[in-house]
């Protein structure tokens, strides 16, 4: 649970102040991991209140046999505790809409479906069989990424404008999950602007998704809000992520 189920039960128990919260809020919608724990403390949280449910059953039908004063009493104080369980499973239910249907959360979705879809392999050839490129990129689509990684940085090196070796190297990282170096490479590669179809800014806002840091969301939202804006490589699909 990555040491934060004090500070979750913190959260939903109101110990937190204006600034925690928001943060807590944030962090739901830019960790993965950290929803994954809140949503696993919301079940069991709801479990516990199943629990306490069949108890107050109980409690009422007990009520039923005792006095008509002391069973009043006790009626308002049962009440003003399902009362209070209620708006706190209100919230539960918030929280976790917000968090499984946020928008944020939905890009960085589209992007993992856009990769398992279109990137697995590189079905472009460049050259004949025995061409450097062309070994590199078999050597990416039997998913050899280290090696091809070797090839793409000796091709680069002997010409720092090859854009496809580049192009190639920064997906190789991707599929790796170097994001870091991914991004670097989709930079220089944005910077090619001879490219008819460049889908530099395109891929650097996928990988934005899969990196998945904090304010990696919103730099790649106004990423493709560009790509949309510029009719750039990807736009399409941009479009369409953008209106979910």
């Amino acid at each position: 649970m990555d040491g934060s189920i004090d500070h979750i039960d913190n959260y939903f128990n109101n110990a937190l102040s204006p600034e925690e919260r928001a943060a807590f809020e944030q962090r739901c919608l830019e960790n993965e991991q950290f929803a994954e724990e809140v949503a696993w403390y919301i079940a069991s949280r709801q479990q516990v209140q199943q629990e306490l449910n069949n108890q107050r059953k109980e409690r009422w039908q007990r009520l039923e046999t005792e006095s008509r004063q002391e069973q009043g009493v006790a009626k308002v104080v049962s009440i003003k505790k399902w009362l209070g369980w209620a708006v706190a499973t209100a919230c539960i239910v918030a929280i976790t809409f917000m968090l499984w249907t946020s928008p944020e959360n939905n890009l960085r979705k589209d992007a993992g479906r856009y990769i398992a879809d279109n990137l697995q392999t590189i079905s472009v050839s460049m050259g004949k069989e025995g061409d450097s490129l062309q070994q590199a990129i078999n050597l990416y689509n039997s998913k050899e990424y280290k090696k091809a990684i070797t090839i793409f940085n000796w091709l680069i090196k002997k010409n720092p404008a090859e854009v496809y070796a580049i192009q190639y190297r920064g997906l190789s990282y991707l599929m790796m999950k170097n994001y870091d170096a991914a991004i670097a490479d989709f930079d220089a590669l944005s910077n090619h602007s001879e490219l008819t179809v460049n889908p530099g800014y395109f891929y650097k806002a996928v990988t934005l998704l899969q990196r998945n840091q904090p304010n990696d969301a919103v730099s790649a939202r106004k990423l493709l809000q560009y790509i949309v804006d510029e009719k750039k490589e990807g736009w399409k699909e941009g479009e369409k992520w953008l209106k979910e």
